[in-house]
């Protein structure tokens, strides 16, 4: 049975430390985060744990939490309110096996990011599967001996830009690239921005 879990934001406090005493430093600033919102008291079948490794404003203007170990994505109100759940773990349309970004489409939907296999699970607002963007092996081929994985992305004006890893091997052993690509509708890499 699942153990109610609140989120904290715990207030940090950055110190100034006097390293060396040069003065020809800026003094260092103590800043203090204040405490917005908990999702405390949410009853006991709710569950947002685990490792929450991205968070997004929606284009409502809501906030949409990544939750890696849940595979799934929680949406709350600016007052932090929880309002629904999207996505979860599986294969099938608007299911995740590796839920690791997020990205927010300029259509209002929202892209969970998948390592590997490499793709983007499109889910709509009201939680409906939205598609599929899945990358295509160019280095490799699609030999089973390479692989393609997709460890960060944003959506830009006209698509989804990846900073992919693709790994093939070679007679020689292990080949791995890096680069960063605009990824087409078909799930091919444009022209490197950077490799």
């Amino acid at each position: 049975m699942p153990r109610p879990v609140t989120l904290l934001l715990l207030l940090l406090v950055i110190g100034i430390l006097a390293a060396d005493g040069r003065s020809d430093e800026p003094p260092l600033e103590v800043l203090a985060c204040e405490l917005l919102w908990d999702v405390a008291g949410q009853g006991d079948d709710f569950l947002l744990g685990g490792l929450l490794v991205d968070a997004r404003w929606n284009l409502e203007g809501e906030l949409c939490v990544v939750d890696y170990l849940n595979r799934d994505l929680k949406v709350f109100t600016r007052d932090g309110a929880y309002r629904r759940t999207l996505g979860r773990e599986g294969e099938g349309p608007g299911e995740v096996t590796d839920a690791r970004r997020l990205i927010v489409h300029e259509d209002g939907r929202l892209g969970l990011l998948q390592k590997f296999p490499a793709k983007v699970v499109w889910l709509r607002p009201d939680g409906d599967p939205g598609g599929e963007l899945t990358l295509v092996n160019t280095l490799a081929g699609n030999d089973a001996r390479g692989y393609v994985s997709l460890p960060h992305a944003i959506q830009h004006p006209g698509g989804v830009m990846g900073y992919v890893a693709v790994m093939a091997m070679t007679a020689n052993g292990p080949s791995e690239h890096h680069w960063i690509a605009p990824v087409g509708a078909d799930g091919h890499l444009g022209p490197p921005l950077w490799h």
